[in-house]
């Protein structure tokens, strides 16, 4: 594809607008920064907004996370006939159908620098033949990049010992993560009136609180989270639950403990929020008992706000999480050892911030997000350099 006058166009594309937030302010730096910069993704309010907000131009292509053919190929086409026309630089995909379709039609409009980031493996939790096209899927899309990047280390080390993509064409922006964190005002306890929220949700310095934040999908663990505070309510006066995210359609939950969770007195739900920080600063421990991740962003979330994680020692976490210094790592699917290390922070309240106060430290020396997008610009100019 001839390349394009003026400065450099590049188009960020992610399969629902419900993802963008974790690009947030990074678009508009490489704006400022001397790039035409686009965003693209399925239609939604989330995707107005953000376009608004980091001041870049929109695109919307309708596209289905599940793997729906005749809606992918129609998808497909107009994504090619979309980079035919505007001729951009450089296209960076995001998530995995987003990544497949739009290296697919990158590749097939000639666009030079393709660039794929690999969020994580959902193949890996999957059976039989749907795991088989997973796998082949994500082969492909990193054939098809001219560079991938892995968002931690593990994952990268994983994708390779997989052979989905050789080591010479995969790498970690720095310490990982997709974005940094801002930690010095969002992600940061004194910037928020924390006891009104203790006020609005009805709890006191008595309470020990055990906070969750993600989807509420299976892969995450709901679950077993639910089950162990079951257990840990039991055996303890004062203890609640606190869960931040979304009630998916396809979640592949059992139905009550989707119930159990919006009905149970001692659950505390707070939905879908905008900003989870506060949210962290009210939790004792978060507990992040996920099946599979690529990063897991929630765990520095919680970290920067002096919030101690358990999480499953699965890739992402262990990139994170250092065991007994920030939190621990458990097993995946293990109801026992989440009782367990809820219930040692429980009856050590020194180690318990201890940790909080590690974690912080951690965050704010590794994932500080202008160092994360200048080697990300470093790398888009080297490899416009290349064409």
């Amino acid at each position: 594809m001839k390349k394009a006058q003026g400065s450099p166009k590049i188009l960020h594309v992610a399969t629902v607008p419900e993802f963008l937030p974790f690009l947030e302010n990074q678009l508009s730096y490489f704006k400022y920064h001397g790039f035409d910069t686009h965003i693209l993704s399925s239609p939604g309010r989330q995707l107005d907004e953000f376009a608004e907000a980091e001041g870049i131009t929109k695109h919307e292509i309708p596209m289905k996370r599940e793997i729906s053919l005749l809606k992918d190929l129609k998808s497909l086409w107009k994504f090619w006939i979309l980079l035919r026309k505007n001729r951009f630089d450089i296209v960076h995909v995001h998530t995995p159908k987003a990544g497949l379709l739009g290296m697919i039609a990158a590749f097939l409009a000639g666009v030079e620098v393709r660039i794929y980031h690999m969020h994580g493996l959902t193949y890996t939790t999957r059976t039989g033949m749907k795991k088989n096209i997973l796998k082949w899927s994500e082969k492909l899309t990193c054939r098809l990049s001219t560079q991938t990047y892995a968002v931690s280390k593990s994952l990268r080390e994983y994708a390779i010992e997989q052979n989905l993509i050789s080591s010479e064409k995969i790498r970690t922006i720095q310490n990982g993560s997709i974005n940094g964190l801002d930690y010095e005002y969002r992600y940061k306890r004194s910037t928020y009136p924390i006891e009104e929220f203790y006020k609005d949700y009805h709890l006191s310095i008595d309470h020990f609180v055990i906070g969750f934040v993600g989807r509420l999908v299976r892969d995450k663990g709901v679950a077993e989270l639910v089950e162990a505070f079951h257990k840990l309510k039991d055996r303890h006066k004062k203890v609640k639950l606190l869960v931040v995210g979304e009630m998916e359609d396809h979640h592949g939950l059992p139905e009550e403990v989707l119930q159990t969770i919006e009905e149970d007195p001692e659950i505390i739900y707070a939905g879908t929020v905008e900003n989870a920080a506060p949210y962290y600063a009210l939790m004792d421990v978060l507990v992040f008992p996920t099946y599979r991740e690529g990063f897991g962003m929630v765990a520095i979330e919680a970290m920067a706000m002096g919030t101690p994680v358990i999480a499953s020692e699965v890739l992402g976490c262990v990139d994170t999480v250092e065991d007994g210094k920030n939190g621990f790592l458990i097993p995946p699917r293990n109801v026992e050892a989440i009782v367990d290390k809820v219930e040692f922070y429980m009856n050590h309240e020194d180690v318990r911030r201890q940790h909080g106060d590690y974690g912080r430290e951690v965050v704010c020396e590794k994932y500080e997000q202008s160092t994360i997008w200048g080697e990300m610009l470093g790398d888009y100019q080297t490899q416009m350099k290349k064409i």
